[in-house]
């Protein structure tokens, strides 16, 4: 049978009536973004990229993600910087020394106020003493013979916040499949845990990061409780890759005047 004249109009127009209410009430709701609702500060950012945030006198977390085995060493040449470091905090010191090198975390070209630096272990250092407002610069070799010229070597088991800590054998340098190389590697003490782990700050494999040593258990990767002692600085297999286990000395080169 036909529908009576006018029923699809009927129809149509209770359909666009209900059509435009729902659509104004959706157009009342806002989409929203997930993300913080607030600015994230320097600490939350380098938590967020995965560079923990440690105090002085407190342990790094367990794990050795962020160490990176030392492969490289001085390296000839360093690659160009892809940004500027930001100015100098404080002239020198030890704690200003540490809290220079924490501000390199997580970089892998190092650049301090227009002036680039060797994208290597020992250009790391020499980066970090620019930003205090100290000149210093050289192979680890050449920092190593600084620091016992001056008579500031030392092999204490609780360094000095600030102190360089050098490190024989961390990669195969000149290529004979022997262990042969002395002062491969320099990294900087940043903090002394309350049981003696000692964090430092280096230029690893993968740019600036931070890594652990025990020198009370310089074998020891980690322990029975799964706590991590040394942090590997050798890549590959093998014995005596720790941390502990490659260390030779501390050096206090911060000590030196401004101008060393």
């Amino acid at each position: 049978m036909a529908a009576p004249l006018g029923y699809g109009l009927d129809v149509t127009r209770a359909t666009l009536s209900l059509m435009l209410y729902l659509l104004a009430g959706c157009a009342s709701h806002r989409v929203r973004i997930p993300g913080p609702m607030r600015p994230v500060d320097r600490a939350e950012a380098d938590e967020e990229a995965g560079n923990p945030v440690i105090a002085p006198g407190t342990a790094a977390p367990a794990g050795d993600a962020a160490a990176g085995a030392s492969t490289t060493g001085d390296a000839a040449t360093g690659a160009a910087p892809t940004g500027e470091g930001s100015p100098a905090v404080g002239r020198g010191g030890a704690p200003d020394i540490a809290r220079a090198a924490a501000r390199f975390l997580g970089r892998t070209s190092l650049r301090v106020q227009g002036e680039r630096y060797r994208a290597d272990c020992s250009g790391f250092v020499a980066a970090v003493y620019a930003r205090t407002g100290r000149h210093l610069s050289g192979s680890t070799a050449d920092l190593y013979a600084r620091a016992k010229e001056a008579g500031l070597l030392h092999t204490r088991r609780s360094p000095d916040v600030g102190d360089l800590a050098f490190f024989d054998n961390t990669y195969d340098r000149n290529r004979n499949g022997r262990r042969d190389d002395p002062l491969s590697h320099v990294a900087i003490v940043e903090a002394i845990a309350d049981d003696g782990t000692i964090i430092l700050i280096h230029y690893g494999s993968r740019g600036v990061a931070r890594f652990t040593m025990d020198l009370r258990h310089p074998k020891v990767h980690v322990d029975d409780d799964g706590i991590l002692r040394n942090s590997y600085l050798r890549s590959g297999g093998g014995k005596n890759r720790t941390a502990g286990a490659l260390f030779r000395a501390f050096g206090s080169l911060w000590r030196l005047g401004p101008e060393s």
